[in-house]
């Protein structure tokens, strides 16, 4: 039985999982524990105690567990893992995880099960869609749009009024110049330099960045 204490659940257990579960733990919500396909060798006294695999969820849910995402991904194949087990938890509560270094503008929406890691900035009239992440220290801007699934990498940053689609990687450092859009789908690689429009399954790299 989950300890209905505390109740969070993390779903995940590699690097990105011990990311949100630290966050929770200043927050003062602590995981009780965390669901993996294996038992993580990754920092057990953050992450607490194994769970089960996805195949808990609903046992867990059943027991008052709520749950924080705590996959990342870096390319297609962690985009289409992360929709399914989306999929997994719609009929169950996914907690919006926001580290408390992180700087949300009072105007700003973020959607459910969304996480903003510490020193990301999200600014006045930014909208973050669900189960979004807004990684370590990256930058969005006014008016911005980060769409579902979307992840926006550490250190990522957008000029004001930037559209980006649904499931997309904005890498590592990567800056999208004010105004431009991201189709959906589309990968921006680490430290690209965006001055134009990219569509939808694209991949763009380089500085300036042009698809590939």
């Amino acid at each position: 039985m989950v300890d209905r204490s505390s109740r969070l659940v993390v779903v995940g257990g590699g690097g990105h999982a011990v990311v949100v579960a630290e966050a929770l733990a200043l927050l003062g919500r602590a995981p009780v524990g965390y669901i993996a396909p294996v038992a993580s060798k990754m920092r057990p006294g953050v992450l607490g105690e194994w769970l089960g695999d996805d195949g808990a969820i609903s046992a867990l849910s059943d027991e008052g567990a709520e749950f924080a995402i705590g996959i990342g991904f870096v390319d297609a194949v962690g985009a289409e893992r992360r929709r399914r087990l989306l999929g997994l938890l719609r009929e169950v509560t996914v907690r919006t995880v926001v580290h408390p270094a992180a700087v949300i503008s009072p105007s700003a929406v973020l959607g459910g099960a969304v996480f903003v890691g510490a020193a990301a900035i999200v600014g006045p009239g930014a909208v973050v869609e669900m189960a979004a992440i807004v990684n370590s220290g990256a930058i969005i801007e006014h008016d911005c749009r980060v769409g579902a699934n979307t992840h926006v990498a550490t250190g990522g940053r957008m000029g004001g009024g930037v559209i980006i689609g649904a499931d997309c990687l904005i890498g590592l450092g990567a800056v999208l110049r004010q105004g431009v859009t991201i189709g959906e789908g589309a990968v921006i690689g680490a430290g690209a330099v965006v001055v134009s429009d990219i569509p939808a399954g694209a991949k763009a790299l380089g500085v300036p960045a042009r698809v590939v």
